[in-house]
Formats: C-alpha cells, structure tokens, sequence
C-alpha cells in the first residue's frame, strides 16, 4: 500500500472530499454548514482495498491476483478531478476516471518496477477497473459497500435530523432498515465465486443493502435540494472558466478541493476567503422546483424569465436509480440474479428508485455576491 501510494501520489485524494459540494438536502431551510461531510476519496479507496481484500483472500486467490485487485482498489479513483463528482459533470469524457485510466497509467513509468515486485499484470489491472472478470466484480461490490457504509457513518447525524424535523420519510424508512439489519454494509463475508462470475449468499442483508442504497441515491446523492450548491457551482462557475480555459483537465487532476475552491473564489470575487465558501453563498439566495416533465419546467423556467429574473437552469435526471438487482444470488441452480430469482422483491427495489418529480429547476431569489445576471452570462458559456 505504502509503495502504490507513493508512486501514484495517492495523498492528493485526503483533499477531494467523497461527496463534492453535495449539502444537506434541507440545508436551505436550516442553513446548515455546507458540504455535507468531509470524509475523502484517500479513506474511500482504503476502504475499498480493505474490502476487496477480505473478498479475494476468502475466496482463495492467488498472491498476484490479490495483488491485482489491491492495486485495483487503491488506484480506481486516482484520476478523481479536484470537487469529485460534482466537477466531472463539466467533462463526462475527459474527467471520467475508469475511461481514462490507463492514460493515466502511463503517466507514472515506475509502475513496472511495482509491477515486477507483485506479479501484477496491467492488462488485469486495467479490465479489473472496467468492471471486467472475476476481480472486475469484486472491485465493483467492495466499492458500492465501501462508499455506502461509510455515508451512512459520515452523514448519520444529518439523516436522524432531516427523519425527524424536516419530515422526509424516505430517511426515516432508511433508518429503520439499518437498525433491523447493523451488519448490512458487512456483505464482503457473504461472497462466493463460482466459475467467471461472483454471488451473494445471505440474500436478506443483499435486499437490505440494495434499499438502503437506493434510499441513500433517492433521498440524498440525486437529491434536488443537496445538488442545489453543486449544481450552480461545478456547471455554472467552474464551468466556465473550463470553457475559456482558464482552468483545464490536468490542473484540475493535480489540485484538491482547496485549490478549486481558492481560484473560484480569487476568478469571480478578486480575494480569498474563509468566511463564505461560494457553495454557500450562492445556496444563501437559491430555490429549487421540480416538476414532472420538461415541458412544465420549461413553462416555469420562462415565468422567471418573464418576471424579471434573468438566472433560471433545468436539471433533467428523469431516469431510475440504478438499484443493483443484477448482482447474483447462490441458488440450488448456481448463481443467478437476484431480479431474475426474487422478480417482486426485485420490482419494490425499483419502484423505491422512481422519482416522480425529476425535472428540476434551480433559480435564486435574492443577489449573491456574483449577481444572478452575471450568473446568467456564465451560464451561456
């Protein structure tokens, strides 16, 4: 571990937060501190590695294909650019870690040394963090239970207070489904392989775990209200100076959050800051509707116009979760997919992921300190 950090400059992730900009979704009523949490993609990648290793060493790997996917898990999110996932929406393509990886591979000519002291194949390597083959599905399992345990942990104190004061059911339900089952993040000792393919065996947990996560993606990461901040700051602010060049790809893969952060707030208010971070700000004076269908949030996107308020943007997200009702089951018959064994436990997973009211329109009532009008201006870019 210490020797792939070290090569790959790992440490750079302790300053890109897990969660981006995301907020709490009822920050703008409570005026919560903005982000969310502050746990980072250094201790998500450990984690990851931590449970990808529990998989492979029960499942009996080898030394040098454990090692494969130990490499794979620590380095997945290496080509993370600084504000995580809430920045890569400027650039799908060209930010997309997994799509870009072994560019970034070939970055750190050292690696064959590693290479040769591990028995690690890069070929492997690279199909592992595409998702492909036995260790391309453990790296995916031991990711999706590494990110959400440790949400849960980090944003806890956020969920019981949305549950109770703001009312919002889906976080309740969530919080009752990680009281019945405390293990249900543990699934890494619920693994088996079978042949090229990789399956749960304690179907309970696994139903538990898919609802929580789809919760956890309903009520909080796709949240309209927690992607307010990000939404205006990562598409609108750092968007534009990305347009115009004035930030690009390879800086934004060599700063962390605080180097974002410093040259937003130095492009579009001249100083430096501690007291308001943009995110923030911008929240102070934002409002968000949602609507069933483009048409109706266009209808209101051009009301605001008509009213005399120049600064209005639709966010179209009118698609399902992805639930993970994919993942195989052990069965009499060997493994097979747990929507394919359990259809109708499999339909309640998706219809808690349908979100009837997906087309969002962001707009702000009061002036921040960058004006909805130069706001606007920006947008167009």
């Amino acid at each position: 571990c210490e020797d792939m950090n070290r090569t790959f400059n790992l440490w750079r992730l302790e300053g890109i937060r897990q969660l981006g900009f995301l907020q709490a979704p009822w920050f703008a009523d409570v005026k919560r501190s903005s982000p969310i949490a502050l746990h980072n993609r250094f201790v998500h990648s450990l984690d990851v590695m931590t449970i990808a290793t529990l998989i492979g060493y029960n499942a009996g790997l080898s030394q040098e294909r454990l090692n494969t996917l130990r490499t794979a898990a620590l380095t997945h999110d290496m080509g993370t650019p600084a504000g995580g996932d809430s920045v890569k929406f400027i650039d799908p393509a060209a930010l997309d870690e997994d799509a870009n990886y072994q560019r970034l591979l070939e970055q750190y000519p050292a690696r064959k040394e590693l290479w040769e002291k591990y028995g690690i194949d890069e070929q492997l390597l690279v199909e592992t963090i595409h998702g492909q083959g036995v260790l391309g599905q453990i790296l995916d399992i031991a990711d999706k239970l590494a990110y959400t345990a440790r949400d849960l942990w980090a944003c806890e104190p956020y969920i019981q207070y949305g549950a109770k004061h703001m009312h919002q059911e889906g976080l309740q339900e969530l919080l009752d489904l990680w009281e019945s089952k405390s293990d249900v993040c543990g699934l890494w000792d619920s693994i088996i392989i079978a042949g090229d393919r990789v399956g749960f065996v304690d179907v309970e947990r696994l139903e538990t775990f898919l609802k929580i996560r789809t919760l956890m993606f309903r009520e909080l990461y796709t949240h309209p209200h927690a992607r307010l901040g990000e939404w205006l700051v990562a598409r609108v602010l750092a968007k534009a100076l990305y347009v115009q060049g004035e930030l690009t790809r390879d800086q934004l893969l060599k700063m962390n959050d605080f180097g974002l952060e410093k040259l937003l707030d130095e492009k579009y208010s001249g100083r430096y800051t501690f007291a308001k971070p943009l995110v923030e700000d911008v929240s102070d004076s934002g409002q968000c509707r949602s609507f069933a269908t483009l048409d109706e949030a266009l209808q209101f996107q051009n009301s605001l116009f008509e009213q005399g308020n120049p600064f209005a943007l639709i966010e179209d997200n009118n698609r399902l979760i992805k639930t993970g009702v994919h993942f195989n089951v052990v069965t009499r018959r060997g493994l097979l997919p747990f929507e394919k064994m359990y259809p109708e436990r499999a339909q309640k997973i998706k219809q808690m992921a349908e979100i009837e009211f997906a087309v969002h329109v962001y707009f702000l009532t009061d002036e921040p300190a960058i004006s909805r009008k130069a706001l606007a201006s920006l947008a167009q870019l």
